[in-house]
């Protein structure tokens, strides 16, 4: 395993900055648990001449848990320990993995 590998898992195993959730390819199907790095980072858009702040929906997840995420797979996201069924599902909107080959960054919209 790389270094890249070993940072990758460092990260994903910490309960502190990840999460468990369900993944579903194609948004049916079994579900299969994996971690993420869920965030709601802030951007800022332009509309003419005025603007405004925005947070996206976003999470990572591993390429050795998934490893061609699609559009139109959902994703329920828990605590740090578990997924319950009340949990908020998101759909992926857009996929775009990583230049190193370790995770991929999902652009996520709410279900």
């Amino acid at each position: 395993m790389g270094a890249f590998e070993d940072a990758a898992d460092t990260l994903w195993t910490d309960e502190n900055l990840s999460k468990a959730a369900e993944y579903r390819i194609g948004g049916s199907g079994p579900s299969i648990g994996v971690r993420v790095l869920f965030g709601q980072p802030m951007r800022d858009m332009s509309f003419g001449n005025t603007g405004m702040v925005a947070a996206d929906l976003a999470a990572r997840v591993r390429l050795s848990e998934i490893a061609d995420p699609k559009r139109g797979d959902t994703v329920r996201i828990g605590n740090a320990t578990e997924v319950k069924p009340t949990d908020p599902l998101f759909k992926v909107e857009k996929p775009l993995k990583d230049s190193v080959g370790v995770s991929t960054h999902l652009t996520l919209v709410k279900a």
